[in-house]
């Protein structure tokens, strides 16, 4: 059927204008303009007082809001929406994380360089290579705990997820595989207090994850490990893995080194978990956001780095000594690939 003028117009313009929308949400989480809500109504001058900024223009930007369901509104009373309410720095989900990627917003302005070279765009972007970043990055502890909100935003609801549908009663202990602030592993310890619980990542991260551990009432059951992602080895004890949004970042030989990690710090019949979107195998998502982060990897990571077909991740996993994989597709972000070492 064919496509009218304005129709194609108006679609094409959504498109164009998306980093708009992205934007908006972008500085109204900034901003604090759903902490301020958190309490209840206000009024548009109450708000426009409270953030030092104009009532007029903060007028449009609450419409904005308000379109997108993150706000409700009463004339020129506004407040948050239940969408909204996981937006504050109160909620356990950690969603306003998802605020905190200027660093990456930026980088798409070089996806054609990223699409000439095959590679990512961090020397485009910002002058220097992505070590030096993470490096500054590390070392500043505000930097640091913004990434860590971001890892967070994910992870929280993401392991709830996978609480509920993987069978956690038969192990003791779980190693969260360069687990950042620990969110998966900790929504999964909360929800199943048999399990203890190994968070490895690296000395600087970790200080923000024993903090993190101690607020989700976990220090007598959660400690974290420091270990190398690709020399190992791993840390012993734990009978069940997880890899949260880890392979997606390397490229094939980096990812399988990490996988024969995993299988070597894990006993007879342990289990990986690892939390990735799983393409189809013609490379084609469950969603437009599976595709688009796909392209993201390209951007921002590694040359091959990628989110992987189904395909790629069985035989990556065999390779590994893995013995079977099953795929549990999820109507979230992410899907699971159970990993099993059967005993020889």
């Amino acid at each position: 059927m064919a496509i009218a003028p304005l129709d194609a117009l108006s679609r094409l313009r959504e498109i164009g204008l998306g980093f708009a929308v992205s934007q908006s949400f972008f500085a109204a989480c900034e901003m604090g303009v759903f902490d301020l809500l958190e309490g209840g109504p206000k009024t548009l001058d109450a708000l426009a007082s409270e953030l030092k900024v104009e009532a007029e223009g903060l007028r449009r930007l609450l419409v904005v809001l308000h379109r997108l369901q993150l706000v409700e509104r009463r004339g020129d009373t506004f407040s948050n929406s239940e969408l909204g309410s996981f937006l504050t720095s109160s909620s356990r989900y950690h969603m306003n994380g998802l605020a905190k990627i200027e660093k990456f917003v930026r980088m798409w302005e070089y996806l054609p360089d990223a699409l000439k070279t095959y590679g990512p765009v961090w020397v485009q972007a910002f002058g220097v290579p992505s070590q030096e970043i993470f490096v500054e990055l590390y070392a500043d502890p505000v930097q640091l705990r913004r990434f860590c909100d971001y890892m967070d935003s994910y992870s929280v609801a993401i392991g709830e997820e996978i609480a509920e549908r993987y069978d956690f009663s038969k192990h003791r202990c779980i190693l969260d595989v360069a687990g950042g602030p620990g969110g998966l592993s900790r929504t999964i310890g909360q929800r199943h207090p048999h399990l203890h619980g190994i968070v490895m990542d690296l000395p600087p991260v970790l200080e923000v994850t024993r903090e993190r551990i101690a607020a989700a009432g976990l220090s007598d059951r959660y400690r974290t490990e420091t270990a190398d992602l690709f020399e190992g080895p791993y840390p012993k004890g734990a009978d069940v893995a997880t890899l949260s949004w880890i392979l997606h970042d390397w490229n094939d030989e980096k990812a399988l080194a990490i996988l024969r990690h995993c299988h070597e710090a894990l006993p007879p019949d342990g289990v990986l978990l690892i939390s990735e979107m799983v393409m189809n195998d013609d490379f084609s998502g469950s969603s437009l956001w599976s595709e688009v982060y796909s392209l993201f990897m390209l951007v921002c990571c590694e040359s091959s780095g990628r989110e992987r077909t189904e395909s790629e991740h069985r035989a990556l996993l065999r390779e590994a000594g893995f013995a079977s994989a099953e795929i549990l597709r999820s109507h979230g972000p992410r899907d699971l690939v159970v990993a099993r070492k059967v005993a020889k």
